[in-house]
């Protein structure tokens, strides 16, 4: 509704520092792509002729390997630093987009598909891993500590935000174009967010 987008604009003036607009910008970004690539992702695994109960498979590779590295990352994150790890997670899921945009019309047989998909998605749940604890840990080191709330509730309506328009843009690319160019399109929107990151200061 129109009083909640204004309500958020009054929230952002309010609590932003120099560098809070270019850290929600980039988030946008990478989400924007995110759902771009993964909503119509089932659809595309479906019509390469792949089961039903193997794409349920493959999403779900991606989830555990999530969830085994998260601890890992987080222990790293700092040693390593969080943009360093976001440029990893973001130049990988490049490469990955890249390569199911070309891999699609090139497929061959289910079972060859199958396993390269499996690596592929369990690479996506690294680097989601990656990507979610590093940029979360950005967060409080550019928020005034006594707004912080105020930050983490802003940064979810950005990221809500980002999962309407990438959903749509990544619905009506496939649809309308091509699953290529809705894959190749979402990666170049990652680099513009990666190019958005490199400005930010913390």
């Amino acid at each position: 509704r129109l009083f909640e987008l204004q309500r958020l604009r009054r929230l952002m003036l309010s609590s932003l520092t120099r560098s809070l607009p270019l850290y929600y910008i980039s988030m946008f970004c990478f989400f924007t792509a995110f759902n771009m690539f993964f909503v119509p992702l089932p659809i595309f695994y479906s019509s390469l002729g792949i089961p039903g109960n193997q794409i349920f498979l493959l999403f779900l590779a991606a989830s555990l390997t999530s969830t085994v590295f998260y601890p890992r990352v987080g222990r790293r994150s700092e040693r390593i630093g969080e943009r360093r790890l976001i440029n990893i997670a973001g130049i990988a899921r490049i490469g990955i987009f890249i390569l199911f945009g070309v891999f699609g019309a090139v497929a061959g047989t289910i079972a060859a598909k199958t396993g390269i998909f499996a690596v592929c998605m369990a690479l996506f749940g690294l680097t989601w891993a990656l990507f979610w604890v590093s940029s979360s840990s950005i967060l409080p080191k550019l928020s005034d500590p006594a707004r912080l709330g105020q930050a983490q509730g802003m940064l979810n309506a950005v990221i809500g935000v980002a999962v309407v328009v990438g959903s749509l843009i990544g619905g009506f690319a496939s649809y309308s174009l091509s699953y290529t160019v809705d894959f190749l399109l979402a990666a170049l929107i990652i680099v513009l967010g990666l190019g958005v990151l490199t400005r930010v200061e913390y």
